[in-house]
């Protein structure tokens, strides 16, 4: 949990990233002019006489381009810093396997220039880097070094340089030159001004944090050099798997054969299983109906001995390493990432036959690895209920399925069809239960969205404004909710109910000193008037000590007022004191009757108290509402133990939201409440991106960091 920054922090923060664009303009003008320096030296040393020119030209351009490059470079430092104010950037991705396909030669190019830069210059800083971020970290009031609160990282210099060169002109060859040198350059004038930002840091008080701090290990490195695969590789893949006209997704059109399948050794294992449930045996009835052929033996021999085109080698090892990313997804329990790995062998097969898989979200083997992994990530412990339930008719799909030399999509297509057809009784029962959860959230959510409303109108009256504390909270509280449960029930009628004309007496005969001079009518109008107020607020079940109080207390000031006793402790004109008038806000916590909170399964009951807002809210945990998406997972503490919710439904007025656990059973709650939980720390976001998807985009970085290692060109 980020402790609050002060004015001092942030005073000295502004600094920092003054010091950084002021000086940013005076290094980057440094490394150019040693990048001219070393081109010209080069172009002076060169033999070949093509070499000597090439060298030559690029020096002389980049000479030229120098001033426009540096007149650009501060306005690409703010934009990938991020807009002002915020301190990192949003999340997003910087490079997707998907985007391969569509991007050039030229384009990349100049992403693995970009990367190689990149390297070279965290190279060079890296110790200055590691007391920089320990510095920034503990500025904005995180208590463990979090690298991605540096808004300074070499990554955000080197993309802004990068940019930056594509103002001085030349083509993408040259730019690529000038990258590498300027690169060479700029890394130890960057490292300076790391030293100095965190000299000053440092001399106005700023203590480094020290939970967590380490030199960056360079994980993605060693794993890119452990690939061996390049961008170009990949994008010769993505370019091979694109579809023709006539694709049907791996499946058969009716009356096509089907290539060949080998199942009879799985069925037989099959069969002696203990565990044969609905989905098996449908997938054993597919088999015994003949659809799926089993191939010749002459074609079963020898498998070890099969050659593969390239591009059948290059899928495999491509599929292997997508298979190996995914399971190593701390995300997933480690049965989930045991099975995963069992899909290996089909996959394999698959992608000598059909690289489709790579390039179609709809193709049947990526869905039903994205269906297994995803509806997996309910659960985070194995001993949690319905969990083997769930896993176990997964274990034996798989199990043969990979017993099987796959040629098409179809054997997945089936399995995916079969499971959903196991899925669909319990999701259907799920649905229901939600939809009935949410009919309660959208009339509990659209009763305190209009009793908000009303309450701002009435706290605009001077008699309302004149009442008594505990008037004011009783009629903007409970009070406004009964007008406004009575006015969606009676759509168009003016004052249905008769209970916003009760106002004007109860804030008359609330005041003993006004009502006393009435005697006659405040003793005619008071047990009509506490049995018509009484009548109001069953009507919307409300109780609880803002009702209770409001009602010993009215009953009293109508004893005392025939008595001809004053209780008005304020004169009638007095100014109201600030603070004094209840804060009703349209984000305060709305307000359900027991009823409504049994039937929407709220997590935690309110009453009207919990309507003030007498503690603001966080604006950090209600951001984090507000990026939540349907579908997506969130991980709860509940009575210490951790479980993860996915979001179903929000609420119209988005007061309130529908989640799910991993038994589909609904869970509601306030987005103020759950803004408090992931303040404290008793709620936080799950990493909701698609696992295939990830895994592949993680192959890509590796790849572009392996390819940043080659010698350029």
């Amino acid at each position: 949990m980020p402790i609050p920054a002060s004015d001092h922090s942030d005073a000295v923060f502004r600094e920092a990233m003054d010091t950084a664009h002021r000086e940013g303009p005076v290094l980057v003008k440094r490394a150019l002019d040693s990048a001219v320096r070393v081109l010209g030296q080069a172009s002076v040393a060169a033999t070949m006489p093509m070499e000597r020119a090439r060298l030559g030209d690029a020096g002389s351009m980049l000479m030229k381009g120098t001033q426009a490059i540096v007149e650009a470079f501060p306005d690409m430092l703010t934009e990938e810093i991020g807009v002002p104010g915020s301190y990192t950037r949003s999340k997003g991705k910087n490079f997707s396997f998907d985007s391969l396909e569509l991007m050039s030669e030229d384009q990349l190019d100049d992403k693995v220039d970009r990367v190689r830069g990149q390297n070279e210059v965290s190279g060079v800083v890296e110790a200055e880097l590691v007391r920089l971020n320990a510095l920034m970290t503990s500025l904005r009031g995180h208590e463990q070094v979090q690298a991605s609160t540096n808004p300074l990282r070499p990554e955000v210099w080197v993309k802004a340089l990068h940019r930056a060169l594509g103002r001085g002109g030349g083509d993408p060859a040259m730019r690529a030159m000038w990258m590498q040198h300027a690169c060479a350059a700029f890394g130890p004038e960057l490292g300076g001004l790391y030293r100095r930002i965190a000299d000053g840091m440092l001399q106005q008080g700023v203590a480094a944090a020290t939970l967590g701090v380490s030199a960056p290990k360079h994980e993605e490195r060693r794993k890119a050099q452990a690939a061996q695969l390049t961008l170009r590789d990949l994008k010769h893949l993505l370019l091979s798997a694109s579809r023709s006209p006539d694709d049907t997704h791996g499946t058969t059109r009716p009356g096509e054969t089907i290539n060949g399948m080998t199942m009879p050794a799985a069925m037989e294992a099959l069969e002696g299983m203990s565990k044969f449930d609905d989905v098996l045996r449908r997938m054993q009835d597919r088999f015994h109906s003949g659809v799926w052929h089993a191939e010749r033996a002459a074609e079963d021999a020898g498998v070890d001995s099969i050659e593969y085109t390239p591009t059948q080698t290059l899928a495999r090892e491509v599929a292997r390493q997508m298979v190996q990313n995914i399971a190593a997804d701390a995300r997933l329990l480690p049965d989930i990432q045991h099975l995963v790995r069992k899909l290996e062998p089909p996959l394999l097969h698959l992608a000598v036959h059909d690289q489709r898989f790579f390039t179609d979200r709809r193709h049947p083997a990526r869905q039903l690895v994205e269906e297994i992994t995803q509806r997996s990530l309910a659960w985070t412990r194995e001993s949690a209920s319905g969990f083997q339930d769930f896993i176990d008719p997964l274990n034996e799909a798989v199990q043969l399925l990979s017993g099987m030399p796959v040629r098409d999509a179809e054997p997945f297509d089936f399995t995916l069809h079969t499971l959903r057809e196991s899925w669909r009784e319990s999701e259907e029962r799920a649905r229901r239960q939600r939809a009935s959860v949410a009919r309660a959230l959208i009339k509990a959510d659209a009763r305190n969205h209009a009793a908000t409303s009303i309450a701002a109108e009435l706290r605009d009256r001077p008699d309302i404004a004149s009442a008594s504390l505990v008037v004011r909270r009783f009629l903007l509280g409970p009070w406004a909710q009964v007008v406004a449960s009575a006015r969606l029930e009676s759509p168009g009628t003016k004052d249905p109910g008769g209970w916003e004309a009760l106002i004007n007496d109860i804030v008359w005969s609330s005041q003993a000193r006004l009502a006393g001079q009435n005697p006659s009518r405040l003793e005619r109008i008071s047990a009509p008037l506490i049995d018509r107020i009484k009548q109001g607020l069953h009507s919307i079940g409300a109780s609880g000590p803002e009702v209770g109080t409001f009602l010993v207390s009215f009953e009293a000031a109508h004893q005392k007022a025939l008595r001809g006793e004053e209780s008005d402790t304020r004169p009638h004109n007095a100014p109201v004191e600030e603070g004094d008038m209840l804060e009703w806000q349209a984000d305060a916590l709305p307000w359900l009757s027991p009823d409504e909170v049994q039937d929407s399964k709220l997590m935690s009951p309110t009453d009207f108290s919990s309507t003030l807002r007498e503690v603001p809210m966080p604006e950090s945990g209600l951001a984090q509402v507000s990026e939540l998406a349907a579908g997506g997972y969130i991980e709860v503490s509940v009575d210490g133990v951790w479980v993860r919710w996915k979001l179903a439904w929000a609420s119209p007025h988005g007061t309130m939201l529908m989640f799910t656990d991993a038994g589909g059973k609904p869970e509601s709650i306030t987005r103020q409440m759950l803004a408090r939980m992931f303040d404290s720390g008793h709620a936080r976001v799950l990493d909701n991106a698609s696992l295939v998807e990830s895994a592949l985009d993680a192959l890509a970085q590796a790849a572009l960091e392996f390819s940043s290692h080659e010698p350029p060109k």
